[in-house]
């Protein structure tokens, strides 16, 4: 036994991560383009519209990168389709 502590008890501990991008605007909109992309894919889940007609689960992805390429581009920020898949996953 270590000392003022149970052999059983779990010790929990967190670690602060900072970093500095060098494009920190270029970043931003990245991070933007990603909660995007999860936004759409959660919406879909909850109309329990994911579930195609044969009963199984849909790739959304190809849908939601081509949303999400029509509204970045409109916008003229930047598009990632590994970002936006990412976000789906």
């Amino acid at each position: 036994m270590v000392k003022g502590r149970q052999k059983d008890e779990k010790v929990i501990a967190s670690k602060k991560i900072r970093f500095y991008p060098k494009n920190s605007e270029a970043y931003h909109q990245a991070l933007i383009l990603y909660r995007r992309a999860y936004n759409l894919a959660v919406a879909i889940y909850l109309k329990n519209e994911h579930i195609g007609e044969d009963g199984k689960f849909r790739n959304l992805r190809p849908e939601i990168k081509e949303q999400c390429k029509q509204e970045q581009e409109e916008k003229g920020a930047i598009y990632n389709s590994i970002i936006v898949d990412n976000g789906v996953l």
